[in-house]
């Protein structure tokens, strides 16, 4: 049985203007960004007739959403990036600060 030790979605309003500012035409339109960052451990048991041993492994999933409302964009349907990773050694607050590190990088991006 998995536990979830980390679980963060942050978004992001983007307005984007095409044409000169002073024009009185010109287009603008908002786009979102969000990026998800979960954190999994699971205890896997391996029972064998002579040793039972158990395994620790933790699944690091980042999800990044990108939905573009450009009047030229014809998808309705988000630009979605996933990126998972596992790790089998390593402390419960390690991983923790790694998915932190994450959502704070996202963040200060510009």
């Amino acid at each position: 049985m998995s536990t979830k030790l980390y679980d963060e979605t942050i978004g992001r309003h983007e307005e984007i203007r095409i044409g000169p500012p002073d024009a009185a035409k010109h287009e603008t339109w908002n786009d979102y960004r969000k990026y998800t960052v979960k954190l999994f451990k699971d205890i896997i048991v391996d029972k064998h007739i002579i040793t039972n041993d158990n395994y620790i492994i933790y699944l690091l999933v980042e999800k990044y959403e990108y939905y573009n409302n450009s009047p030229l964009n014809t998808s309705r349907w988000p630009l979605t990036n996933i990126r998972k990773k596992t790790y089998v050694s390593g402390s419960d607050s390690d991983h923790i600060r790694k998915a932190i590190e994450l959502i704070d990088k996202f963040k200060n991006e510009q």
